[in-house]
């Protein structure tokens, strides 16, 4: 089954987290026919930094090109919206330091975070 992506709506994050973001977010949405399988997004804290963010289902783990495309999708946006910084945490998820370095993040020294910066 062919994956589709399209900005999130309210009910995407209620339907997979239970809950609307607490923070300012820009997000896009997985879905597999009707089947919701993930929210990617870019997230704006009360200081001004944005962060990545990726909430998958156990489904949508089943589709790793999907999410690698739905990343890049993400960084396009963080690109268009003119971030200058976006930061990301890979702690306690298998993969993700790999992932966010393919997706162009570098690690910052002595510290559990990646950051991107446009080239």
């Amino acid at each position: 089954m062919r994956v589709r992506f399209r900005p999130s709506e309210p009910s995407d994050f209620i339907a997979l987290l239970g809950q609307l973001p607490v923070h300012r977010t820009r997000g896009i949405t997985a879905l597999a026919g009707d089947e919701l399988l993930g929210i990617g997004g870019l997230i704006t804290a009360p200081d001004g930094s944005v962060w990545a963010s990726c909430f998958i289902s156990d489904a949508g783990r089943t589709f790793p090109r999907a999410v690698h495309r739905a990343g890049l999708e993400l960084m396009r946006l963080a690109r268009s919206a003119g971030c200058q910084r976006v930061f990301a945490s890979a702690e306690d998820r298998p993969g993700a330091e790999r992932w966010l370095l393919a997706l162009g993040f570098r690690r910052v020294p002595e510290e559990p975070l990646f950051v991107w910066e446009p080239s």
